[in-house]
């Protein structure tokens, strides 16, 4: 759902998907609203927020994770602003997003295809033909870039942390002798 703090835009359907004795968790970057949003949601500003600073981005206010409980039942938690979000685990829900470029995907004649430069590529054809726009194949490649991105920096960390541990098994060990 779309929402502005400044309009009000989309404020009332916000509030019909809202269900009492539910916990909902905002997670957004700095400066997003998340904490304006809360303060709306109860009718008074509680919750300390600032201005979007002059170059438009967010500035970190929020400094802890708090419970807001609203008088018709529903519990926010506020959170401070994410410096990174990210995509781990998506290519499922992006594949199921993007159902039908999925399916093109399967006429293309390598099976590695990138969908960016490939002869014969079932998805580049599609959007030369109309069948398929070029913002909803820049979105799926923007999706898919983002999901491949987090996946090999959780790999890469995993990796790191393992190797640490051995490190650390292996130091504590020699400590012994």
């Amino acid at each position: 759902i779309a929402l502005s703090n400044i309009t009000g835009f989309g404020f009332d359907e916000f509030l019909q998907v809202l269900i009492p004795g539910r916990t909902y968790c905002l997670l957004g970057s700095s400066g997003v609203g998340k904490s304006t949003l809360i303060n709306h949601l109860i009718g008074r500003d509680a919750l300390d927020t600032k201005a979007v600073s002059g170059t438009g981005e967010g500035t970190h206010t929020t400094a802890r994770r708090q419970l807001i409980v609203l008088d018709k039942g529903m519990m926010f938690i506020d959170t401070p602003g994410m410096r990174e979000l990210g995509l781990l685990g998506a290519s499922d829900g992006i594949n199921k997003g993007f159902e039908d470029i999925i399916e093109l995907s399967m006429a293309c004649r390598y099976a590695d295809c990138s969908h960016t430069q490939e002869s014969d590529c079932a998805v580049l054809t599609a959007i030369t033909k109309g069948e398929l726009s070029e913002e909803r194949y820049s979105n799926y490649m923007k999706l898919r870039k983002e999901s491949e991105h987090y996946e090999m920096s959780y790999l890469e960390k995993r990796k790191k942390d393992r190797a640490f541990g051995r490190f650390v098994k292996t130091v504590k060990k020699n400590m012994k002798k």
